[in-house]
């Protein structure tokens, strides 16, 4: 019986929740509930995603779960999360996709 933990990053990397080309993402501002910052996957690499209009996002990994910050990094900002598909109920009611 071999009782060794696997290597950490090995494990990471089978437990981490990654955004998928052609789906689309969101969260909710913290400071307005009913804006929603919504970023479509047009293309990816290991460390960077493609939105639907060409600006280029890099992954960071929080708890194994692949995340992006849209409009870049402040006290207040948006983080989108791999874990947060955008629901089809939502969808139908957007203006604007990063």
């Amino acid at each position: 019986m071999n009782n060794t933990p696997a290597s950490a990053a090995a494990l990471t990397a089978s437990a981490t929740v990654r955004f998928e080309v052609g789906k689309v993402y969101y969260t909710r501002s913290v400071c307005d509930y009913d804006c929603l910052v919504v970023v479509e996957v047009a293309a990816r690499t290991a460390q960077t995603i493609v939105t639907g209009e060409g600006k280029r996002l890099r992954i960071r990994l929080y708890r194994g779960v692949e995340t992006v910050s849209p409009n870049g990094s402040y006290s207040m900002a948006p983080v989108v999360s791999a874990d947060e598909p955008l629901p089809d109920s939502i969808e139908h009611r957007l203006t604007r996709k990063y």
